[in-house]
């Protein structure tokens, strides 16, 4: 990724975003713009007024951040409706990536409406959703995955982003009919059917791993059955992540991602900072 595009509502909580957003530009090589929208509701001599105090703001900000002084962003203060604006900006710009801090730790319902859900249901372009501070790159990455084109898009945007993290490639699965078996076999039924799908799963991705990154990821796999939100949840606690990936299908609704409306609890309240994507 060359061209990466940072949205800030001005508010504290957007700070980590502009922070890791000029950490990955510096990372990456790339370029950095930082937009500000300004409601087309306000009157217009008081928003050129706010403009440029907007302007100032942000331009204090980066002054007090040494990577702004490498990465050099440019700022551009838009009047408009600010979902509506960052996706015709970034499009008009050719950004890659959208970078977005999380406003608070809300329910799905109320997520629903926000900036950022139209922005990731609306718009095609990834979109990272900042939660953490910035110490370091990305060193360990979580990717929900069943092996869909979303999924596969998902992957291969967290290695754009993180291509010297440790992966951590991730599917649930439910075996069936086990409560009228004996435990033994239960168990049995159940390593097998691991095992089957493990051999199939991973002879399917595991080609597109190969081609991602210098020679490669490090990519670990992992098959656990049970809830997918718990599970996701679980295993990115386990496994420390710093950043978790999923993919979406439906253009309209978050609820054709690959993991339903789970996809929804985890941007309203991520574990981890997230990098939501669309399918091609």
């Amino acid at each position: 990724m060359k061209k990466l595009l940072m949205a800030t509502d001005l508010s504290a909580r957007s700070d980590r975003a502009l922070q890791r957003a000029l950490a990955l530009a510096h990372q990456l090589g790339a370029t950095l713009e930082v937009i500000h929208i300004v409601s087309d509701t306000v009157p217009v001599s008081i928003a050129e007024q706010y403009q440029a105090s907007a302007r100032t703001t942000i331009e204090q900000l980066l002054a007090s951040l040494p990577l702004a002084a490498n990465v050099k962003p440019e700022i551009a203060i838009i009047r408009g409706h600010d979902y509506e604006e960052i996706l015709y900006h970034a499009q008009e710009t050719g950004a890659e990536l959208i970078v977005l801090g999380i406003t608070r730790h809300i329910a799905y319902e109320l997520f629903r409406g926000t900036t950022a859900e139209r922005i990731i249901r609306i718009g095609d372009l990834p979109v990272l959703l900042v939660k953490d501070p910035v110490a370091r790159n990305y060193e360990r990455v979580l990717v929900a995955t069943d092996n869909s084109p979303a999924a596969q898009r998902a992957l291969e945007c967290a290695a754009a982003i993180a291509p010297d993290a440790e992966f951590h490639l991730l599917h649930t699965v439910h075996v069936p009919f086990t409560g009228f078996l004996g435990p033994e076999s239960q168990a049995q039924i159940r390593q097998e059917q691991e095992r089957n799908f493990r051999n199939a799963f991973e002879k399917g991705i595991r080609a597109q791993v190969e081609q991602l990154g210098n020679g490669g990821l490090r990519a670990t796999f992992h098959i656990e059955e049970g809830g997918i939100l718990s599970v996701i949840r679980d295993q990115a606690e386990r496994l420390k992540a710093d950043l978790l990936a999923i993919g979406s299908h439906g253009r309209f609704s978050l609820r054709h991602s690959i993991i339903g409306t789970v996809a929804g609890n985890l941007l309203s309240d991520p574990p981890v900072d997230v990098l939501a994507t669309k399918a091609w």
